[in-house]
């Protein structure tokens, strides 16, 4: 999220990006519980301390791994990979997906472009 973060503030600004990040945020949440632990400060994703994210772990029905009853790394990561899909799909709405192609690509310039669709999770025309 960071990389996409940097290469999005230079094009849209700090406001503009948490704008579209918060937004993200909000479509986000209802599909990945471990979402409601997180917050947006200056543009960073923060999670709250381990103590909260128990009960959020528990709601969803995903396995909790130790005996505090912390989220473990993949419901984080899971967490962490909607709300980075949906920060581009927003995205992909404000500048076209071109644009938000070009935008992911920089941030990710080794990667290349996505795999088995468009974006949007759409499927090309073949």
């Amino acid at each position: 999220m960071e990389r996409l973060r940097g290469v999005l503030v230079r094009w849209i600004g700090l406001a503009g990006y948490q704008a579209l990040l918060q937004r993200a945020l909000e479509d986000a949440r209802p599909r990945q519980a471990i979402l409601g632990s997180v917050r947006l400060e200056g543009g960073k994703v923060t999670f709250a301390p381990a103590a909260n994210t128990a009960a959020i772990g528990s709601t969803n029905g995903s396995r909790n791994d130790n005996a505090t009853g912390t989220a473990d790394g993949r419901e984080i990561g899971d967490g962490v990979l909607e709300l980075a899909t949906a920060l581009i799909v927003r995205l992909t709405r404000v500048v076209g997906e071109d644009m938000a192609l070009r935008l992911v690509e920089q941030a990710w310039p080794e990667d290349g472009p996505p795999v088995g669709g468009t974006v949007n999770g759409d499927r090309p025309d073949a």
